[in-house]
């Protein structure tokens, strides 16, 4: 079988042969990692720190509340302590005995307030942290990613290879990758003359690391310079062929990313634009 799944720092993805000496097509999101997911983590995050900065000022404010009303509760014991003290002063013992009273009162509150507040101000920091940390882990292996140039692919019997990339494609989602030393099985191009409308359609693909995943549709609209299809293509069916009946290769899996606005499509980058796109490793 000439489909392979790719394992990346980002995760996986999957690919498949198109030339016997080794070449692999694939997604440049599987390689690079998704712009689009980048996106929207960061917008999640954006969103988490707005929400820390909202609840960092509620903590700020009922600080400011919580020590004033412990240094106005130090205020009336000291001076309750001195009219107590002041051999001028005489207090009835029943008012005496009310004053203390509500301040003790206040005194269980105020405890109950600053330990119900300082763990709600640690359960804070330590959301914050988690923020932080999450932050640098994608801000690491997106930095892992960028410089990857060697990846991890799993063939169809099982057995792991290492190959190298030879080439990223700045126009589409595509990417070039190259398994040194070894014969390898390859997708024949489908003729794109007898390419139609309505015409069955096998997507491959890996998703959840489940190799050799199929799922099956008609293509249904050409749209863009992509084959649309109702095949369904999931995340880890990125990079992988979608194929004909007999077996030759259509187009390139994408990402459900493009197909957001039409859901349950799936779209696929035509195998013509692989052979133009790197030309210079086909013969022409």
């Amino acid at each position: 079988m000439a489909v392979v799944s790719v394992k990346t720092e980002a995760g996986f993805g999957s690919g498949f042969f198109v030339s016997e000496d080794g070449l692999i097509i694939t997604n440049r999101h599987v390689i690079r990692g998704s712009e689009l997911q980048n996106k929207q983590v960061e917008a999640k995050f954006s969103e988490a720190d707005g929400q820390l900065s909202q609840w960092r000022r509620s903590l700020d404010l009922e600080e400011n509340r919580l020590v004033r009303y412990e240094q106005n509760l130090r205020n009336s014991w000291s001076s309750l302590n001195q009219a107590i003290n002041d051999p001028n002063n005489r207090i009835d013992p029943r008012r005496l005995a009310d004053l203390q009273a509500s301040l003790q009162d206040k005194s269980g509150y105020a405890k109950k307030w600053r330990a119900d507040y300082d763990a709600r101000r640690r359960n804070f920091a330590e959301q914050r942290r988690k923020v932080e940390k999450s932050r640098q882990e994608i801000f690491q292996r997106n930095q892992k990613l960028s410089r990857q140039s060697r990846f991890s692919i799993t063939l169809a019997n099982g057995s792991e290879k290492s190959v190298l990339l030879y080439k990223i494609s700045k126009q589409l989602d595509l990417a070039l990758l190259k398994l040194n030393g070894y014969r390898t099985p390859y997708l024949q191009p489908a003729d794109s003359k007898a390419i139609t409308l309505g015409q069955r359609v096998f997507a491959i693909g890996s998703p959840l690391q489940l190799n050799n995943s199929v799922t099956s549709g008609v293509i249904s609209s050409f749209r863009d310079d992509y084959v649309q299809t109702n095949a369904e293509i999931y995340p880890g069916n990125s990079g992988g062929p979608l194929i004909t009946e007999k077996g030759d290769v259509l187009g390139v899996n994408t990402m459900k990313a493009i197909t957001e606005k039409y859901e349950g499509l799936g779209f696929a980058i035509p195998i013509s634009r692989v052979y133009s796109e790197f030309s210079d490793f086909f013969p022409r």
